[in-house]
């Protein structure tokens, strides 16, 4: 009696891990950071970003607040696209084991943050 009590506590356990990990996730698991490349375009400082998912699940349709964002250098809108206040990422594609990354020249670096995001887990 105490092994099956002791195999289906177990079982449920790992059935909370696989299935409520995922729920823990959110846009905040989303890490950037950024450097100056050491290249200036048009007189302005070149600045590359790097954005990685730290979640163990997908993330779709990442967006970062882009509000006042300015740049000299063309980015791909396939990688950042604006859209108003707000920036998509990578087309609204999955952003899971892959660091998607971009540059841009302006005075100072900009204060990307993400503000929202669809997390899939499988």
């Amino acid at each position: 009696m105490a092994s099956t009590i002791s195999n289906i506590s177990i079982l449920l356990f790992i059935c909370f891990i696989s299935q409520g990990y995922g729920q823990r996730c959110s846009f905040k698991d989303i890490s950037i950071t950024q450097s100056e490349t050491g290249v200036k375009i048009m007189g302005k400082t070149e600045w590359i970003v790097y954005i990685y998912n730290k979640c163990t699940c997908d993330q779709v349709n990442v967006k970062l607040n882009c509000q006042g964002f300015q740049t000299v250098e063309k980015i791909d809108p396939k990688i950042l696209n604006l859209l108003g206040d707000q920036c998509l990422l990578n087309f609204g594609k999955s952003i899971f084991e892959n660091t998607v990354s971009f540059k841009y020249a302006w005075d100072k670096s900009f204060p990307f943050t993400p503000v929202s995001s669809n997390v899939r887990c499988t």
